[in-house]
């Protein structure tokens, strides 16, 4: 018979195999099903799950879905104004591929000092790959396929 701490040392072995192959699967599963964003390079998006959630609030209130936006080709953008938007949401944007490790760090301190979700630290791309084709919940796991999109 194994002695306790044997014993122990089997259990928490074997949950942590656990574990990782759920991650694994998990991930694995996320890279299947992967957006497919070629066109986003050449064509605009009709809609995101973003606006679709608005619209499914709109109907559940009984109300119209009124969107007030338009597209507008970024040559027609103030470089200015290009340039302003950018480092207001994303000031390394042009120093990372996608994803702000060190946002994302400072991020889960300060919400680990608050003690809630608070901050999240996405890059452009990031909020991109959110609000095209996944919920704005603030979950981990979430978090975790939007940086895989990204």
């Amino acid at each position: 018979m194994a002695s306790p701490p044997t014993r122990l040392v089997r259990y928490t072995l074997y949950l942590l195999l656990v574990l990782v192959l759920a991650v694994a699967g998990l991930v694995s599963y996320w890279l299947v099903t992967l957006p497919d964003i070629a066109g986003l390079a050449k064509k605009n998006p009709s809609t995101s799950l973003l606006i679709e959630a608005r619209r499914a609030e709109a109907a559940e209130k009984g109300e119209p879905f009124r969107p007030s936006w338009a597209w507008a080709p970024l040559a027609r953008i103030s470089p200015h104004l290009q340039r302003a938007v950018i480092v207001s949401e994303d000031a390394s944007f042009y120093e990372h591929h996608g994803i702000d490790w060190e946002g994302l760090q400072e991020a889960l301190t300060r919400n680990w000092e608050q003690g809630k979700l608070q901050r999240g630290g996405s890059t452009i791309t990031q909020q991109l790959a959110k609000n095209l084709y996944l919920s704005s919940e603030k979950r981990l796991l979430r978090k975790a396929h939007e940086a895989l999109i990204a």
